[in-house]
């Protein structure tokens, strides 16, 4: 199962590392469009379409992020809980081990190099997409 469920996120993350290296090649291009005349006001729609989707990007990637939060929790505490079954003690459980500050299973952690891939991606939208447009609409609109 935890093959199966890092297989699917790492699937998101690839398919997030396309978009954003298409989405950044569409900034590229632009940018020499716009830096060659600044002057030329017809890319503001364009700009403003662009920020749009940006946005968007961001708020599809904290739904993303948050729902591997929750897949992290809610399967350390099913492992918690298949360990805690077979005691008759009622212990935390070999299998899952202890929860960490954020409710995450620390010993054989679910997921435990996501979070990071995450990061990284949604740094890659501000810096890539949302600041340069951000940019580039402040020149066009001098």
């Amino acid at each position: 199962m935890k093959a199966i469920i890092r297989d699917i996120f790492k699937a998101v993350v690839n398919t997030w590392e396309k978009v954003l290296e298409v989405s950044w090649e569409h900034v590229s291009i632009l940018e020499d469009a716009i830096y060659e005349q600044p002057a030329d006001e017809s890319r503001a729609p364009e700009l403003w379409r662009n920020s749009a989707f940006w946005n968007r990007y961001e708020k599809l990637m904290f739904y993303h992020v948050d729902t591997m939060n929750d897949m992290r929790r809610y399967l350390g505490e099913f492992v918690d809980g298949m360990g805690d079954s077979g005691s008759d003690a009622g212990g935390s459980g070999a299998v899952g081990g202890a929860i960490g500050p954020a409710g995450v299973a620390e010993k054989g952690a679910w997921l435990e190099d996501l979070p990071a891939d995450f990061d990284k991606l949604g740094n890659l939208i501000q810096e890539d997409l949302v600041k340069p447009t951000a940019s580039l609409s402040e020149l066009v609109s001098r």
